[in-house]
């Protein structure tokens, strides 16, 4: 659906019944400007302008915006610095404005709309087509215009680039001192002396009284280790149980 926003000329007691001699040299442009906003933003304002005034200046415009209102709703407009008032009657419009200057504006650029609009729906971009009707110089010329249309971008938010976290510096590896090692000193020689020859120990020889090593005290079993083995069996023996032993052992309590 388009919206149009209209701004004409008006004055209640003023009646403009003056001929006209001769037209504003130069020619002018009106401008829509190109303007982004986030989507779902409100309060948003665009400007239309007009630039490349001839020496009287601008008396009067009579200007038609359209765009889609699918895209943008207009909340509230004026018509900038000319005097007069503006209705949008409602977001869809139509709406209609009345602006004039007196004297006439020289001082450029002269904005000749302010429209505040929020962005709806999806994000999308519309265009800003303009529609000169009227442009009258401040001698009442009619002044030649280009015209120079605007877009609105209602953008999608920007996706944010993740921050990689930096990249750690590996500390370096510390170097390890060799320890001093200290040198023995050499042990002096003695120098050798005469050589002693030993004389064997006799061996003795047993007599037939001899008897075999007996068990150590504790060494019930008779396995030349005093160990739990042993405990257990002089528990088994003290408590009247059985007690086995190796052949050639005795037996405990004898």
């Amino acid at each position: 659906m388009r919206f149009a926003i209209l701004i004409s000329l008006f004055a209640t007691g003023i009646v403009l019944a003056m001929t006209i001699s001769s037209e504003a040299s130069g020619q002018a442009t009106v401008s829509g400007g190109s303007w982004s906003f986030p989507a779902g933003s409100t309060g948003n304002q665009v400007e239309i302008k007009v630039t490349g005034l001839p020496a009287a200046g601008l008396g009067a415009a009579d200007v038609t915006i359209a765009f889609d209102s699918s895209v943008i709703e207009v909340t509230t407009c004026t018509t900038g610095v000319m005097a007069g008032g503006c209705n949008p009657n409602a977001p869809t419009g139509p709406a209609q404005a009345a602006g004039f200057a007196a004297p006439a504006k020289t001082n450029e650029p002269v904005f000749v709309a302010q429209i505040a609009f929020d962005c709806v729906g999806a994000p999308d971009s519309t265009a800003l087509t303009l529609t000169v009707n009227e442009l009258v110089a401040g001698n009442l010329a009619p002044i030649p215009n280009s015209v120079q249309n605007g877009s609105v971008i209602c953008a999608a938010p920007p996706t944010p680039t993740p921050t990689l976290a930096p990249t750690p510096t590996p500390s370096p590896t510390p170097i390890s001192t060799p320890t001093s090692v200290a040198t023995a000193s050499p042990v002096p020689t003695t120098p050798p002396g005469p050589t002693a020859t030993a004389t064997p120990a006799p061996t003795a020889t047993p007599g037939p009284t001899d008897e075999p090593d007996k068990p150590k005290n504790g060494d019930v079993d008779c396995s030349g280790q005093v160990n739990p083995i042993d405990s257990l069996k002089i528990l088994r023996f003290d408590a009247g149980l059985h007690v086995g032993q190796e052949d050639g052992c005795p037996t405990i309590g004898t």
